[in-house]
Protein backbone atom coordinates (compact mmCIF):
# COMPACT_ATOMS: atom_id res chain seq x y z
CA UNK A 1 0.00 0.00 0.00
CA UNK A 2 1.40 3.29 -0.72
CA UNK A 3 0.90 6.71 1.11
CA UNK A 4 1.61 10.21 0.48
CA UNK A 5 3.58 12.08 2.77
CA UNK A 6 2.31 14.79 3.97
CA UNK A 7 4.27 18.40 2.19
CA UNK A 8 6.04 20.24 4.78
CA UNK A 9 3.54 23.53 5.46
CA UNK A 10 1.26 21.27 6.12
CA UNK A 11 3.15 18.31 8.19
CA UNK A 12 4.43 21.39 10.20
CA UNK A 13 1.33 22.17 11.25
CA UNK A 14 -0.67 19.07 11.58
CA UNK A 15 2.87 18.63 14.06
CA UNK A 16 1.77 21.88 16.32
CA UNK A 17 -1.96 20.75 16.76
CA UNK A 18 -0.84 17.01 17.42
CA UNK A 19 2.02 18.00 19.66
CA UNK A 20 -0.41 17.62 22.85
CA UNK A 21 -1.42 13.64 22.07
CA UNK A 22 2.16 12.56 20.42
CA UNK A 23 3.92 14.35 23.10
CA UNK A 24 7.14 15.28 20.46
CA UNK A 25 7.66 11.65 19.98
CA UNK A 26 9.12 11.37 16.20
CA UNK A 27 6.74 10.00 13.88
CA UNK A 28 6.20 10.40 9.87
CA UNK A 29 2.69 11.12 9.16
CA UNK A 30 1.34 11.11 5.56
CA UNK A 31 -2.75 10.61 3.98
CA UNK A 32 -3.51 7.28 2.82
CA UNK A 33 -6.39 7.70 0.36
CA UNK A 34 -5.80 11.42 -2.01
CA UNK A 35 -8.18 12.63 -4.05
CA UNK A 36 -10.99 10.49 -2.18
CA UNK A 37 -13.95 12.16 -3.14
CA UNK A 38 -12.93 12.17 -6.68
CA UNK A 39 -11.94 8.65 -6.99
CA UNK A 40 -15.58 7.83 -5.34
CA UNK A 41 -16.68 9.92 -8.47
CA UNK A 42 -15.26 8.45 -11.21
CA UNK A 43 -15.87 4.74 -10.23
CA UNK A 44 -19.49 5.67 -9.78
CA UNK A 45 -20.36 8.13 -12.45
CA UNK A 46 -20.02 5.42 -15.50
CA UNK A 47 -22.60 3.36 -13.33
CA UNK A 48 -24.84 5.88 -12.92
CA UNK A 49 -27.81 7.86 -15.47
CA UNK A 50 -27.13 10.76 -13.45
CA UNK A 51 -24.53 12.91 -11.63
CA UNK A 52 -23.58 11.08 -8.54
CA UNK A 53 -23.17 13.69 -6.56
CA UNK A 54 -27.19 14.86 -6.98
CA UNK A 55 -28.43 11.36 -6.41
CA UNK A 56 -26.08 11.89 -2.94
CA UNK A 57 -27.63 15.17 -2.16
CA UNK A 58 -31.54 13.70 -3.23
CA UNK A 59 -31.28 11.14 -1.18
CA UNK A 60 -29.88 13.00 1.89
CA UNK A 61 -26.85 10.71 2.62
CA UNK A 62 -25.03 12.78 5.20
CA UNK A 63 -21.35 13.84 5.23
CA UNK A 64 -21.36 12.26 1.46
CA UNK A 65 -18.47 13.27 -0.51
CA UNK A 66 -17.01 15.31 2.18
CA UNK A 67 -13.68 14.20 2.24
CA UNK A 68 -10.86 15.21 -0.30
CA UNK A 69 -8.13 12.93 1.58
CA UNK A 70 -9.08 9.63 3.45
CA UNK A 71 -7.24 8.78 6.21
CA UNK A 72 -4.26 10.14 8.47
CA UNK A 73 -1.51 8.19 9.35
CA UNK A 74 1.00 8.36 11.73
CA UNK A 75 3.54 6.10 12.42
CA UNK A 76 5.90 6.64 15.20
CA UNK A 77 9.61 5.55 15.05
CA UNK A 78 9.84 4.02 17.87
CA UNK A 79 7.11 2.37 20.34
CA UNK A 80 5.45 5.41 21.56
CA UNK A 81 3.38 5.65 24.75
CA UNK A 82 -0.16 7.67 24.20
CA UNK A 83 -2.90 9.33 26.03
CA UNK A 84 -5.54 9.43 23.57
CA UNK A 85 -8.67 9.82 25.92
CA UNK A 86 -9.31 10.57 29.53
CA UNK A 87 -10.54 8.38 31.81
CA UNK A 88 -14.09 10.08 31.30
CA UNK A 89 -14.23 8.33 27.35
CA UNK A 90 -13.74 11.71 25.87
CA UNK A 91 -11.29 11.59 23.22
CA UNK A 92 -9.41 14.84 22.75
CA UNK A 93 -10.27 17.40 20.93
CA UNK A 94 -7.52 17.83 17.78
CA UNK A 95 -8.31 14.24 17.05
CA UNK A 96 -12.07 15.17 16.69
CA UNK A 97 -11.24 17.68 14.52
CA UNK A 98 -9.08 16.03 12.56
CA UNK A 99 -11.47 13.16 11.98
CA UNK A 100 -13.98 15.72 10.32
CA UNK A 101 -11.10 16.18 7.80
CA UNK A 102 -9.73 12.99 7.52
CA UNK A 103 -12.54 10.51 8.64
CA UNK A 104 -9.76 7.91 9.83
CA UNK A 105 -7.12 8.43 11.38
CA UNK A 106 -4.80 5.71 12.85
CA UNK A 107 -1.85 5.36 14.93
CA UNK A 108 0.99 3.06 14.04
CA UNK A 109 3.99 1.32 16.65
CA UNK A 110 2.03 3.18 19.65
CA UNK A 111 -0.26 1.95 22.62
CA UNK A 112 -1.92 3.64 25.20
CA UNK A 113 -1.24 4.64 28.75
CA UNK A 114 -2.30 2.29 31.51
CA UNK A 115 -4.40 4.43 32.97
CA UNK A 116 -7.12 4.04 29.94
CA UNK A 117 -5.51 0.80 28.49
CA UNK A 118 -8.11 -1.44 29.51
CA UNK A 119 -11.21 0.66 29.18
CA UNK A 120 -12.18 -1.70 25.84
CA UNK A 121 -13.86 -4.58 25.31
CA UNK A 122 -13.18 -7.36 22.36
CA UNK A 123 -14.92 -7.18 19.30
CA UNK A 124 -15.27 -9.12 15.88
CA UNK A 125 -17.21 -7.68 12.75
CA UNK A 126 -19.08 -9.63 10.29
CA UNK A 127 -17.17 -9.84 6.66
CA UNK A 128 -18.03 -7.08 4.25
CA UNK A 129 -21.18 -5.83 6.53
CA UNK A 130 -20.43 -2.35 6.40
CA UNK A 131 -22.06 -0.98 9.87
CA UNK A 132 -22.13 1.50 12.30
CA UNK A 133 -21.33 1.32 16.05
CA UNK A 134 -23.48 4.36 17.05
CA UNK A 135 -27.10 5.58 16.06
CA UNK A 136 -27.02 9.88 15.10
CA UNK A 137 -28.36 10.14 18.73
CA UNK A 138 -25.06 9.09 20.58
CA UNK A 139 -23.35 11.25 21.88
CA UNK A 140 -20.41 8.81 21.91
CA UNK A 141 -20.14 8.47 18.27
CA UNK A 142 -16.42 8.22 18.20
CA UNK A 143 -15.19 4.58 17.62
CA UNK A 144 -11.32 3.49 18.64
CA UNK A 145 -10.07 0.37 17.95
CA UNK A 146 -6.76 -1.07 19.10
CA UNK A 147 -3.99 -3.89 18.90
CA UNK A 148 -2.88 -3.96 22.28
CA UNK A 149 0.87 -4.72 21.89
CA UNK A 150 1.03 -6.03 26.27
CA UNK A 151 -2.05 -8.34 25.02
CA UNK A 152 -0.85 -12.13 24.17
CA UNK A 153 -4.01 -12.94 22.24
CA UNK A 154 -3.00 -9.17 19.76
CA UNK A 155 0.70 -9.81 19.69
CA UNK A 156 0.85 -11.09 15.85
CA UNK A 157 -0.50 -9.58 13.34
CA UNK A 158 -4.19 -10.11 12.57
CA UNK A 159 -5.38 -11.95 9.92
CA UNK A 160 -8.72 -9.88 9.28
CA UNK A 161 -8.19 -6.43 8.28
CA UNK A 162 -10.85 -3.57 9.27
CA UNK A 163 -12.02 -1.99 6.23
CA UNK A 164 -13.80 1.75 6.10
CA UNK A 165 -15.58 3.96 3.61
CA UNK A 166 -17.39 7.55 3.46
CA UNK A 167 -21.06 7.32 3.53
CA UNK A 168 -21.30 7.56 -0.36
CA UNK A 169 -19.57 4.77 -1.06
CA UNK A 170 -22.10 2.93 1.13
CA UNK A 171 -25.26 4.10 -0.72
CA UNK A 172 -23.85 3.82 -4.44
CA UNK A 173 -22.78 0.29 -4.06
CA UNK A 174 -26.30 -0.37 -2.30
CA UNK A 175 -27.81 1.28 -5.55
CA UNK A 176 -25.27 -0.55 -8.30
CA UNK A 177 -26.37 -3.77 -6.27
CA UNK A 178 -29.93 -3.03 -7.02
CA UNK A 179 -30.25 -3.45 -2.70
CA UNK A 180 -32.44 -0.08 -1.90
CA UNK A 181 -35.87 0.41 -1.83
CA UNK A 182 -37.38 2.84 -4.03
CA UNK A 183 -36.58 6.16 -3.33
CA UNK A 184 -34.82 5.26 -0.41
CA UNK A 185 -33.50 7.94 1.86
CA UNK A 186 -30.92 8.83 4.28
CA UNK A 187 -28.40 6.27 5.48
CA UNK A 188 -28.66 2.89 6.54
CA UNK A 189 -27.45 1.17 9.93
CA UNK A 190 -25.22 -1.47 7.83
CA UNK A 191 -25.26 -2.91 4.34
CA UNK A 192 -24.01 -6.03 2.86
CA UNK A 193 -22.17 -4.72 -0.52
CA UNK A 194 -18.84 -5.79 -2.19
CA UNK A 195 -19.35 -9.17 -2.21
CA UNK A 196 -17.07 -9.64 -5.81
CA UNK A 197 -15.21 -13.04 -5.49
CA UNK A 198 -12.62 -11.56 -3.76
CA UNK A 199 -12.58 -9.16 -6.96
CA UNK A 200 -13.64 -6.07 -4.37
CA UNK A 201 -9.43 -5.93 -3.21
CA UNK A 202 -8.98 -4.25 -6.14
CA UNK A 203 -10.63 -1.17 -4.25
CA UNK A 204 -8.68 -1.21 -1.55
CA UNK A 205 -7.49 1.91 -0.90
CA UNK A 206 -8.96 3.45 -3.95
CA UNK A 207 -12.96 4.10 -2.50
CA UNK A 208 -12.06 1.63 0.37
CA UNK A 209 -9.55 2.42 3.17
CA UNK A 210 -7.98 -1.01 4.68
CA UNK A 211 -6.28 -1.18 8.09
CA UNK A 212 -4.41 -4.34 7.70
CA UNK A 213 -3.36 -4.89 11.61
CA UNK A 214 -0.19 -6.42 9.98
CA UNK A 215 2.43 -4.55 11.93
CA UNK A 216 5.40 -6.77 13.26
CA UNK A 217 4.98 -9.00 16.32
CA UNK A 218 3.94 -7.17 19.35
CA UNK A 219 3.80 -3.88 17.34
CA UNK A 220 0.87 -1.48 18.96
CA UNK A 221 -1.70 -0.03 16.35
CA UNK A 222 -4.80 2.09 17.57
CA UNK A 223 -7.31 3.47 14.60
CA UNK A 224 -10.36 5.75 15.02
CA UNK A 225 -13.23 7.15 13.32
CA UNK A 226 -16.28 9.25 13.87
CA UNK A 227 -19.81 6.86 13.62
CA UNK A 228 -21.72 9.80 11.74
CA UNK A 229 -19.56 9.77 8.56
CA UNK A 230 -17.83 6.62 8.03
CA UNK A 231 -18.90 3.10 8.26
CA UNK A 232 -16.66 0.02 8.91
CA UNK A 233 -16.19 -3.98 8.04
CA UNK A 234 -14.38 -6.76 9.08
CA UNK A 235 -12.54 -8.41 5.97
CA UNK A 236 -11.66 -12.05 6.44
CA UNK A 237 -8.83 -12.61 4.09
CA UNK A 238 -8.66 -16.59 5.10
CA UNK A 239 -11.21 -19.23 7.17
CA UNK A 240 -9.32 -17.51 10.36
CA UNK A 241 -11.75 -14.82 11.05
CA UNK A 242 -8.83 -13.34 12.97
CA UNK A 243 -8.75 -12.34 16.93
CA UNK A 244 -11.27 -10.31 18.36
CA UNK A 245 -9.81 -6.37 18.13
CA UNK A 246 -9.98 -4.38 21.43
CA UNK A 247 -13.10 -1.07 20.84
CA UNK A 248 -14.31 1.58 22.72
CA UNK A 249 -16.56 4.08 22.37
CA UNK A 250 -15.77 7.80 23.19
CA UNK A 251 -17.77 11.17 23.16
Amino acid sequence: MSTAVIIPPLYERLRLQLAGVTRYQAYDISTIIDDYSDNIVQHYQPLMGKSVKEICSDANIPYALSFQEFGLNIHFKKASELTLHNQAMELEGILKELLDIYGVIRFKNAYLNTSIREMYHRNNFQHLNFHRDRGDAHENKYSFYTRDPFDEIQQYPRTASTLFIDNAVAYLQAYVEGKLTLDEQGRRGHYNIFDYDRKEKELFNNIILEQPWDEPQGVGEICMINNNSVLHSSYKHTFDPGYRIGARYLY
